[in-house]
């Protein structure tokens, strides 16, 4: 396991108040971007699977603070995820939330005609699209891992007014000032919008997620699960219907450049590019020892799936892998 890391001098301390209970800011581990001069550090959970192996449990636990974070809403509700940093974490809360639908975003264009796109300013790959189902929404619960200056969120923001009203934004780590909050939460009220940065805070009650879709795969199940890149909703229903003490471990093989810094990132598998050119990379790969694992992506990272197939095989492991959806 990575050992946790203060935020360097250029990430503002996360506030006391805005800390989860059993996720201290120590939990917190700070990455160093590798070629992105729009960002140095950033800040990642060990518990979403890119830096250790995610326990299901763990996971499912810190999606319950998340769902608890946000006030009840007077109809259905919008969760989003970011492609490809909240997509797990998205995926395991909206399942405790009552009435609502789960959209996560993509790198990819889907040219569907209720598609969405809206621009992260400081990441390696700026645009994202999201198809937005058709129907009304009382609000639109936005998950994130970080914000840290808030213009990705307010751009995406921009793109939902037609959506909803209100605007729950839950994040691990506001990393903004106090007066950049202030200033975009004035700046949407003066429009009529409702938005609220929230980090997650203590539930009164842990509620039980709704049933996942149920999985057809081979048995018994692998000791790990490896998710690439934008493809987590498989390995994710696989793990929500696998009985505690089976389930298998999750990573996720992830678009993020890191730099190996020998505390968070302690090592660096890189896996080459994807079809559309995008490299992938897999961090701390020598954890627990395992036997089988699964490997989850698509058409697009099939180099990628293969390329991690290879590795995982030299050093004794039986691998399985699915394209989903299939070819």
């Amino acid at each position: 396991m990575p050992r946790p890391q203060r935020p360097p001098a250029d990430a503002a301390p996360r506030p006391a108040a805005d800390r989860a209970p059993g996720i201290e800011l120590d939990a917190l581990l700070t990455v160093e971007r590798d070629g992105n001069p729009r960002r140095r550090h950033g800040m990642a959970s060990p518990v979403l699977g890119k830096l250790a192996d995610a326990d299901f449990d763990a996971l499912e636990t810190l999606a319950r603070w998340v769902a608890a974070a946000v006030p009840p809403a007077p109809g259905p509700t919008l969760v989003v995820g970011l492609a490809e940093s909240s997509l797990i974490l998205a995926w395991t809360a909206h399942r405790h939330l009552a009435d609502a639908d789960l959209c996560l975003s993509s790198r990819t264009p889907t040219g569907h005609a209720r598609e969405r796109r809206f621009r992260e300013p400081h990441s390696h790959a700026p645009h994202h699209h999201l198809v937005v189902p058709d129907r009304e929404y009382a609000r639109v619960v936005i998950i994130e891992d970080e914000v840290t200056t808030g213009r990705t969120l307010a751009n995406l923001i921009e793109q939902l007014t037609d959506v909803a009203p209100r605007f729950d934004v839950v994040t691990l780590a506001d990393l903004r000032p106090l007066p950049a909050r202030r200033a975009m939460r004035a700046d949407f009220a003066r429009r009529g919008l409702q938005v609220a940065v929230r980090a997650p805070a203590p539930p009164q009650c842990l509620g039980r997620p709704r049933p996942a879709r149920a999985v057809r795969l081979p048995q018994p199940p692998p000791d790990v699960v490896y998710a690439v890149g934008e493809r987590v909703e498989l390995p994710l229903r696989l793990l929500a219907a696998t009985p505690p003490g089976r389930r298998p471990r999750l990573r996720h093989v992830t678009r993020s450049p890191w730099r190996v810094d020998g505390a968070a990132v302690q090592t660096r598998l890189d896996l080459g590019h994807a079809a559309d050119g995008a490299p992938y990379f897999l961090y701390n790969l020598a954890q627990a020892p395992r036997s089988a694992a699964w490997i989850v992506g698509d058409a697009l990272t099939r180099p990628v799936v293969e390329a991690l197939g290879a590795a995982l095989r030299a050093g004794g492991v039986r691998t399985t892998t699915f394209l989903d959806p299939p070819d």
